[in-house]
């Protein structure tokens, strides 16, 4: 299994655009639970690895869970970064 920390950008019926932190880019989380969150919302998703070459890229999350803010540890050049490129962190 594999993890990703991330802020959710965007929310649909059963998808969410995220922002990973480790990676810095934009990816597409397929989920049934994409209603839950909201924009803004870290999150850490479990999935299997795979990950589509598609721009974005995408994912099909096994399990989501909201992570605590303090607990997330987003280094200051990527909240800068998120700040700069979608007006929150």
């Amino acid at each position: 299994m594999f993890f990703m920390q991330a802020m959710v950008l965007e929310s649909w019926f059963d998808r969410l655009l995220v922002f990973d932190y480790r990676t810095r880019q934009e990816v597409i989380v397929n989920t049934r639970a994409a209603r839950r969150f909201r924009r803004g919302d870290h999150v850490r998703i479990r999935y299997n690895g795979r990950m589509t070459h598609s721009i974005p890229p995408q994912i099909t999350a096994n399990y989501i869970e909201f992570a605590n803010r303090n607990n997330c540890c987003i280094p200051n050049p990527i909240r800068a970064l998120l700040f700069a490129q979608y007006g929150f962190f």
